[in-house]
């Protein structure tokens, strides 16, 4: 789980890290009810190296608790079109 209070998180920020992504690819991340929350796109021929995101709401600047899903989607040759899924939790309150 991602602990929201300011003091678990990467750089003090209400940031999530990506790792061990394909050099190129796109993630898309959906709340419980399946609303697109995040995308973004990855291209760094270093592979390994994550993506830093940030899931909080444009009023309220807070980080909304509950359960995500992310869709990883490759785009590079060898594995073209190959798709990773996974689930994250999110704890807590707000870090501004």
């Amino acid at each position: 789980p991602f602990l929201a209070d300011g003091s678990h998180a990467y750089e003090g920020s209400d940031k999530i890290r990506f790792v061990n992504l394909p050099a190129k690819c796109n993630v898309k991340i959906y709340s419980i009810s399946g609303d697109l929350m995040s995308e973004f796109s990855h291209d760094n021929p270093v592979v390994g190296e994550g993506e830093y995101i940030q899931l909080t709401k444009a009023v309220t600047g807070q980080v909304p608790a509950g359960v995500y899903f992310f869709v990883v989607k490759s785009e590079m040759p060898q594995s073209l079109g190959k798709i990773q899924r996974g689930t994250f939790v999110v704890v807590g309150g707000s870090v501004r």
